[in-house]
């Protein structure tokens, strides 16, 4: 099978964000089942990280990298950050001759991240299934302090309508998944993340001399500057600092922080993260604005970590209070430090924690789970009159690749 990929956050790998993450896993599982893969980037073309990618996907049929940084108009566009904005300018992408050029090359499957790639259908050969990877209801991220309600809800029902452009649309949160279909007549999927847990033999944490209290990991997206700064302000400092706590934050939101304390490690982008999540106690998530499914909370929880996290932090999780501690961050400040002090004290409430999340994990996120979803997805789209799958029955399993 010939599949084209289409992601518009730069180079996917090294893996810095919750897409980066998705892409990934869409990675392994093409390699896994011997697709075909082209990939389209809009990226800033950094010869470094440029040969940093191609190392790990040495495999791929081929990469056109989009430069933005050629079309300053057309990332002008994105930098007002309004869902027509957006729109506006995956209009003006489509136009480039390279996009054109690539997209109109023969293939079974497109998928495509994000609603806004929905002007590059147009390009796409005749026969070739359109899939849309929605990670999140996009809306939803342009309306809080920016937009109206009432342009905040044309804005949903354009969404919508563009879904039903797509051969089928894939949610990996439930419950927008029951929004988008009582919303639109498009073919939907739910296919929840899949993601890989700690080995049950090893220990979860390293050497208690050697461990973080907290730990946050995170991209330089606006909500996760906004919740670790209100953190701070209003939990760690005045509530967990005087205790001897100490707080590691790790991935690149690190570059838009400004915390000059002690008592806070910013890591900056870390080769091992199962080391840093060894090394660490509980993982907080302190966000209050967010869509889809939040990766960094299944992460933590695959590598078995205890979660001390916002409602926002826990979107589209269900089912899974056994092993997440839910608190209202701004409403109860001195509950959630309460909390975070009480977990650092004990390691063996920390493990029961963290034995329960690398369950639930297995239960309702395994990859092995991800990967019987995506071949049923595809064996529907490419041959619905048979059912017969699209590639090889003798397929090596879906791993990690290295």
């Amino acid at each position: 099978m010939r599949v084209t990929y289409y992601y518009p956050w730069g180079f996917f790998h090294p893996v810095r964000s919750g897409a980066a993450t998705v892409a990934a896993r869409h990675m392994e599982y093409f390699r896994s089942r011997g697709m075909r893969v082209r990939v389209l980037l809009w990226a800033d073309d950094r010869p470094r990280e440029r040969r940093a990618f191609e190392h790990h996907y040495p495999w791929l049929e081929e990469l056109c990298v989009l430069n933005f940084r050629r079309y300053p108009s057309i990332q002008g566009l994105f930098e007002r950050y309004t869902f027509l904005d957006y729109l506006a300018g995956y209009t003006a992408i489509a136009e480039l001759a390279e996009c054109r050029s690539f997209l109109q090359q023969p293939t079974d499957v497109a998928f495509f991240n994000y609603v806004f790639s929905s002007p590059f259908l147009d390009l796409l050969p005749r026969g070739a299934k359109r899939v849309l990877e929605a990670i999140d209801i996009m809306s939803t991220q342009f309306q809080p302090k920016r937009e109206s309600p009432a342009l905040f809800a044309q804005n949903l029902r354009l969404e919508f309508d563009l879904y039903d452009l797509f051969d089928v649309a894939l949610l990996l949160n439930r419950d927008e998944a029951s929004l988008a279909g009582a919303r639109s007549s498009a073919p939907l999927r739910y296919v929840p993340q899949g993601v890989e847990t700690a080995s049950p033999d090893r220990p979860l944490e390293d050497a208690e001399d050697d461990l973080y209290d907290l730990l946050f990991i995170g991209c330089p997206h606006p909500p996760n500057i906004e919740g670790v700064n209100w953190f701070y302000e209003h939990v760690f400092r005045p509530r967990l600092k005087r205790h001897g706590l100490r707080w590691a934050i790790a991935g690149s939101v690190c570059e838009s922080l400004a915390l000059a304390d002690p008592a806070v490690d910013l890591l900056g982008r870390v080769d091992d993260l199962d080391a840093l999540y060894r090394k660490s106690k509980i993982v907080i998530v302190p966000l209050f604005q967010g869509a889809g499914v939040s990766i960094k909370t299944l992460e933590a929880l695959g590598h078995g970590k205890p979660v001390v996290s916002t409602p926002v932090g826990m979107r589209g999780l269900h089912d899974s209070r056994d092993c997440v501690i839910e608190l209202r961050f701004e409403e109860e400040p001195e509950k959630v430090a309460r909390c975070i002090r009480d977990l650092c004290a004990s390691s063996g409430l920390r493990e029961s924690y963290g034995r329960k999340a690398m369950e639930y994990i297995q239960t309702h996120f395994s990859r092995e789970s991800y990967a019987r979803r995506m071949d049923e997805l595809l064996a529907v789209l490419m041959d619905a009159s048979t059912g017969s799958l699209p590639f090889p029955t003798e397929v090596k399993p879906f791993e990690a690749v290295a």
